[in-house]
């Protein structure tokens, strides 16, 4: 017991622990946070493009619209990989 509370103390107990069958949640998760990093960033291309477009600069509004079609096919991909993976519950 008291090498026990001599390494809990100083920060060296280790703790080794197995659990099995985690792998497909960690595949969902890995999944599911590209996804989320994923729409972050459609979200900011969007909001550049918006903020982008008010201006009355004619190449700010050629650069809004690049902006504007990059995000467009890009949350159409990221749309058509939520439907075909058959997880949109």
């Amino acid at each position: 017991m008291d090498v026990l509370l001599d390494r809990l103390t100083t920060e060296t107990l280790q703790w080794n622990v197995r659990l099995e069958g985690l792998e497909p949640v960690r595949r969902t998760i890995d999944k599911s946070a590209n996804r989320l990093s994923f729409s972050i960033v459609l979200g900011s291309l969007i909001m550049g493009a918006a903020i982008l477009s008010t201006g009355n600069d004619q190449q700010l509004t050629l650069i809004a619209n690049i902006l504007f079609v990059a995000a467009t096919v890009i949350g159409f991909w990221l749309v058509i990989s939520i439907l075909r993976s058959g997880r949109l519950k």
